[in-house]
């Protein structure tokens, strides 16, 4: 036989050599885009990835206090559970959680928001020291 033991590994677990075998799927793991953004490490990629990571973590609080006035709206955390209560519950409760709530999902997508597309505008604009 032409084989051996690295001719027999299955699809997806490493044959001898440490690589995984042609059919098997391949990991999408990414950095952080903060990190990606302070890569350079001179001083704007440096003021990039601290804005980056203060208002990922300032967004992701608001996503979380979204959650909770909708909650506390709601009385219940799933999506067939809500809709029929939160007609009934105060409009700015459910107001304040869905903004809250899109607030946070969208940064995390990706999406600009125009408060947050202008930080980079204004530290740019700011005179120098």
């Amino acid at each position: 036989p032409t084989g051996g033991p690295a001719s027999t590994s299955g699809p997806g677990t490493p044959s001898r050599t440490g690589s995984p075998s042609p059919s098997a799927p391949r990991p999408r793991a990414r950095p952080p885009a903060y990190a990606l953004a302070g890569f350079r490490k001179d001083g704007p990629g440096t003021e990039a990835a601290l804005k980056y990571y203060v208002i990922g973590a300032l967004l992701g609080v608001v996503m979380l206090v979204g959650v909770t006035a909708l909650y506390a709206a709601g009385r219940a955390t799933g999506y067939p559970l809500l809709g029929p209560a939160l007609p009934a519950a105060p409009e700015a409760l459910v107001a304040a959680g869905t903004v809250g709530l899109l607030a946070g999902v969208l940064f995390k997508a990706g999406a600009p928001s125009p408060p947050i597309s202008g930080c980079r505008t204004r530290s740019r604009a700011a005179p120098p020291r």
